[in-house]
């Protein structure tokens, strides 16, 4: 749902956000080192111009979004905008809050927005599935959404598939309550520990993917499309796999 700017909640809430916008840095680099975060292939992101990072999602509370986001920004200096649940935008306040730190809903018009600007844009095209996953099949991705493959054809944008290891194993999630699924729009997580496991976190970031070569019409042919998307998830499957093949996981 989309609320107008000049809306009192929702300004309040960009104000709210730019008063507290220390305190997220802070937590990041505390974080970073709560977790011993390790990060690789910072090579393969662009420093400036559109691209797409695409990741697994995971961790019931969504420390990955939020460490995946602020790592990009501080050691970037750029603010990636990352598509989120649209629970977090039922309102004026919490939308003008996520908008202030580069959230926005699962949107294709905007996204396509985001790219035409020359933003980064981060998707996590698990969505609540992958988010709230129980920790019984942790590190198994779940099915993709494809909405991102149009996304980059349309706009030319690289793809970079990103590895989040570790937020699996952040807090041990024992089951996804539907019960409230019609009320707020989304599942529940059950976490049995609110406080995070110092699970060690490793982010990887794969070679990009060019898809200047696609054209509009590419994108109509939708066993093209689903092979794209499932080449990327094979892709992030496989570079978790190796990644944990000789792990010690905090949660088993």
């Amino acid at each position: 749902m989309a609320f107008q700017e000049n809306d009192p909640q929702f300004e309040f809430g960009a104000q709210l956000g730019a008063i507290l916008k220390v305190l997220p840095e802070s937590l990041h680099d505390f974080f970073c080192d709560y977790f011993r975060l390790e990060i690789h292939g910072w090579e393969h992101l662009p420093l400036n111009g559109r691209g797409i990072v695409v990741a697994n999602h995971s961790d019931a509370l969504g420390f990955d979004a939020f460490m995946l986001g602020y790592s990009l920004r501080k050691t970037l200096s750029r603010k990636p905008r990352i598509m989120a649940h649209s629970f977090w935008f039922d309102s004026p306040l919490k939308s003008g809050l996520m908008r202030h730190f580069g959230f926005f809903p699962a949107d294709l018009r905007e996204g396509l927005q985001v790219l035409r600007d020359d933003n980064m844009l981060v998707i996590f095209p698990e969505g609540a599935d992958g988010n709230f996953k129980v920790s019984s099949s942790m590190y198994k991705l779940v099915d993709f959404n494809p909405g991102f493959v149009p996304l980059a054809i349309m706009e030319k944008a690289p793809v970079i598939p990103a590895v989040i290891i570790g937020a699996e194993e952040t807090h041990y999630n024992l089951a996804k309550i539907d019960l409230f699924k019609d009320i707020i729009g989304a599942s529940v997580p059950f976490v049995l520990n609110p406080i995070p496991f110092p699970a060690k976190w490793k982010i990887i970031f794969l070679p990009p993917i060019d898809f200047s070569k696609y054209s509009k019409k590419d994108i109509k042919d939708a066993r093209f499309v689903k092979e794209i998307n499932q080449n990327i998830r094979y892709r992030i499957q496989h570079e978790i796999n190796r990644e944990i093949k000789d792990r010690d996981l905090i949660i088993t």
